[in-house]
């Protein structure tokens, strides 16, 4: 099932890009839970597709141009570990940005049911408990 969940995470980026985030929706459980990173300004847990609405909302008010480029997708049985460049162009300042991230996904029969956000990806893969 684990690779499967790699190819469910490979869809999803694949839908955001070509329709956003109403293009993803069906990925997503609909009491899916999404965890910002402790140490982001807007640190918090989200829940459901209004909670991901709010998340992208906060995302696109802040930044121009937003581009999530995944370094590599690592099969973690019913997780999904993302390590990714993320680039934007902050609106404020017309800033280009780039610092890199991980995502964790955790998966059950297909659907996403939290996503939490690591700053590095050692410390997301301690949460799925895989050695580097």
């Amino acid at each position: 099932m684990s690779q499967e969940n790699v190819e469910v995470i490979r869809r999803l980026l694949d839908a955001f890009e070509r329709g956003g985030l109403d293009a993803t929706l069906s990925f997503y459980d609909p009491d899916v839970t999404w965890v910002v990173a402790e140490d982001e300004p807007e640190a918090a847990t989200l829940r459901g597709y209004d909670g991901l609405r709010a998340l992208l909302a906060q995302w696109l008010q802040a930044f121009d141009e937003l581009h999530i480029d995944p370094k590599e997708f690592i099969d973690a049985g019913e997780a999904v570990v993302m390590p990714y460049q993320f680039r934007a162009r902050e609106r404020s300042s017309g800033s280009e940005i780039s610092a890199p991230e991980t995502w964790v996904f955790w998966l059950r029969d297909g659907m996403i049911i939290e996503v939490r956000e690591y700053r590095h990806k050692a410390e997301a893969l301690a949460a799925v408990g895989v050695e580097e």
